[in-house]
């Protein structure tokens, strides 16, 4: 599951939170300054070395080319879908540059650059023409589930793939059209000033940071925390657990835990079927738990259009909150083996 875990590691902030969660690190789409990447790359230059769990994020393509160590090209040709970019980081524990595409009307997309063996990191996949030279598709279950694949090297060591739930051929064209993508006038999001967020923590460190005794479910047995965060943004502080749960079809779970009144959380949903109440109260444990649903999409499912909520207090003040794919019934036996 570690080569899946990195695989969404990058959009687990940019896209899958922005979709699924209320609170995301970007908003409504526009032409930002980079301020914070330019930031980013200056300290790492200063010191001259990266924190090897460190996500800089809000970049330009310059910005992560010097951190990366090679060129990084921007397609010119977006499908139809009413796209705007989500996200350009660079992960200095994977050495990869991602780019998250999200359209309204579209599947979203993922482009990652890395230095590689294009022999072995193009192993499964079906060779195919390309005027670039080689080029590879199929699909890779195990890291990008349902996703299309579309890889190649577009300069010599230096791999750039495409994934998303578009057919092939659309990404054969933004494959085609790399490098002449122009950074200045594309339309992409603008990220929330005052988001901050600490990833790769331990249950100890988030509980310590939060103030909130942090718990993991015990069911599935075999269910394991792939990520742990703890995040402000606009006032709004929580723990977040990404959570693997393997031979279950690439599930998607996330955990929020924060400090709250659960009757607020729950009147704070936002509408998917506007004007009617999505949060539904429903007996649990010796007390109340909310049902809801939130409109989004899954770079690991591209078909889905919302997921599963599930919220209770499992203490006084606090409030944790389940997102997920999985049915409710399995959501309320994850629930209850928190404790």
């Amino acid at each position: 599951m570690k080569k899946r875990n990195q695989a969404i590691s990058v959009l687990a902030t940019v896209m899958l939170l922005g979709s699924v969660y209320p609170v995301s690190i970007y908003a409504a789409a526009a032409s930002p300054t980079t301020n914070q990447g330019q930031s980013a790359v200056t300290s790492a230059q200063a010191s001259h070395s990266f924190d090897p769990q460190q996500l800089y994020m809000d970049l330009a393509p310059e910005e992560a080319g010097k951190l990366a160590g090679f060129a990084v090209k921007l397609p010119g040709y977006i499908p139809e879908g009413n796209y705007y970019l989500a996200g350009l980081t660079y992960s200095a524990e994977n050495k990869s540059v991602s780019v998250s595409y999200f359209g309204k009307g579209g599947y979203p997309i993922l482009a990652k650059m890395w230095k590689g063996d294009i022999g072995k990191e193009a192993a499964g996949l079906k060779e195919t023409v390309f005027p670039k030279g080689k080029a590879y598709v199929g699909k890779k279950p195990e890291e990008y589930g349902e996703m299309n694949i579309f890889m190649w090297e577009e300069a010599k060591g230096v791999i750039y793939m495409l994934a998303s739930g578009l057919d092939v051929e659309e990404l054969d064209k933004m494959a085609q059209s790399m490098g002449t993508g122009d950074y200045s006038t594309i339309r992409r999001a603008i990220p929330i000033k005052d988001f901050e967020s600490k990833n790769h923590l331990t249950v100890l460190q988030a509980s310590e940071m939060s103030g909130i005794p942090v718990k993991l479910p015990s069911y599935p047995q075999n269910g394991k925390a792939a990520n742990i965060s703890y995040t402000k943004s606009y006032g709004d502080e929580y723990v977040l657990v990404m959570y693997d749960i393997p031979d279950r079809d690439n599930a998607l779970l996330n955990i929020e835990i924060k400090k709250a009144d659960l009757k607020e959380e729950a009147d704070q949903v936002p509408l998917i079927d506007y004007p009617n109440k999505n949060a539904k109260a429903i007996p649990f444990e010796n007390g109340v738990a909310y049902t809801y649903q939130l409109s989004g999409s899954s770079v690991i499912h591209p078909e889905l259009t919302h997921f599963n909520g599930l919220m209770w207090q499992e203490e006084k003040g606090v409030v944790y909150k389940l997102i997920s794919d999985l049915p409710y019934e399995e959501l309320m036996k994850i629930a209850s083996s928190i404790k």
